[in-house]
């Protein structure tokens, strides 16, 4: 057969198996439906593995009035996504000997050897009591530690609205919900400290950090507290329905301080302030499908992986890992605004799902209906 006949048949079998690759997952069937008849504006969905990018699939428009499609490299405020990012950097830390999930955290930030329990008493009265049990990096991570959510500087300001070592400060004037241990109370500040701990024994903000230990060495370039002015050209925005239901009306992102790119009055907040892409983003659950390599780089032990998906809750009445949230088969993490990450222990499936939104009836279903067909039960 003449070379250039093989060549074209191979080339034709090598199109055939993209094609078919790309046909394995029916997401676009199943979620284009949404679009057509006007119940979300625009997402995106991706599947992948530990060595590649399965599919992707880009619905409707990230910005309505300007008429902008989804695109892979549409920039997400990843929101609550950044607490596993968060995890991985203290894992670092407890793989080099450097911490332990089980000391009490007044050992790395002796400012808080005062923190009390705030209990309630007759009619409007609270009082203030010492805790029982210690505050670990692992209840903060696993959000037993009893830290409320935010505090009341974050709630009227922003999330992002102090520095670490400011924020640390009204950690402190802020007395816990639970004594730690006894319940699961989801908490922006618990993965603050955890943060703060990360850059006090490091040396290095937690921004640094990242940079220089996880995303520099994942190749990720579009990842950042503070998205760039080319970015925020490609960031999407964030809907819900106009007050007749008729169309989409855009809304701020609350819990931020505008502008997103200003480095003196927004801070990195660890609970909740990362920006990405779809394309960047999957590099952190690749490296988790790897067992913590990337590309053949070891970024963090099996041990350290391990600890991240494990149920840490115990009797609980919810199941948790460091900085993860645990779905049976699955791990990973929702964000405000409606971006959401899984990775299946299963067979080692990533499926990922885009979109910012506030309160459209059909946006979870649409991230239940995705995770339903491209994850193993």
């Amino acid at each position: 057969m003449p070379k250039s006949r093989t060549n074209l048949l191979l080339l034709c079998f090598a199109l055939s198996v993209s094609f078919l690759s790309a046909q394995e997952f029916t997401v676009k069937e199943k979620m284009q439906p949404l679009i057509d008849a006007g119940d979300l504006h625009g997402f995106v969905t991706l599947v992948a593995d530990k060595d590649k990018i399965l599919q992707i699939d880009c619905f409707g428009l990230a910005d309505v009035e300007a008429k902008r499609p989804m695109t892979p490299d549409t920039v997400f405020w990843m929101a609550s996504q950044t607490k596993p990012v968060t995890s991985i950097a203290v894992m670092m830390l407890v793989d080099e000997g450097k911490l332990s999930l089980d000391e009490p955290v007044t050992t790395y930030l002796p400012e808080l050897k005062d923190l009390r329990v705030a209990v309630p008493r007759d009619g409007d009265e609270t009082a203030l009591v010492p805790v029982n049990s210690p505050v670990t990096l692992r209840r903060l991570l696993c959000h037993t530690g009893g830290v409320p959510f935010i505090s009341p500087m974050q709630q009227r300001h922003g999330i992002d609205c102090l520095p670490s070592n400011k924020a640390l400060t009204s950690y402190v004037m802020t007395p816990l919900a639970q004594q730690p241990g006894t319940q699961f109370l989801y908490s922006n500040i618990g993965i603050n400290i955890a943060a703060t701990v990360v850059e006090r024994v490091s040396g290095m903000p937690l921004e640094d950090f990242l940079e220089k230990r996880l995303f520099e060495p994942l190749g990720m370039k579009e990842t950042s507290f503070w998205p760039t002015e080319e970015q925020i050209d490609r960031l999407a925005k964030a809907y819900t329905f106009n007050d007749d239901k008729t169309g989409f009306k855009e809304i701020r992102i609350w819990a931020l301080t505008y502008p997103l790119q200003d480095r003196t009055r927004r801070f990195a907040e660890a609970g909740g302030g990362l920006f990405s892409t779809p394309n960047d983003w999957v590099r952190i659950y690749q490296m988790l499908a790897d067992e913590g390599v990337f590309q053949g780089k070891r970024i963090l032990s099996e041990a350290a992986v391990k600890e991240i998906r494990t149920d840490q809750t115990g009797e609980l009445p919810a199941s948790y890992g460091l900085g993860a949230a645990v779905y049976g088969n699955a791990y990973g993490h929702g964000g405000s605004h409606g971006t959401d990450s899984r990775l299946s222990t299963k067979n080692g499936r990533i499926a990922m799902y885009f979109i910012q939104e506030a309160g459209l009836p059909k946006a979870g279903p649409s991230r239940d209906t995705f995770f339903d067909t491209v994850l193993p039960p």
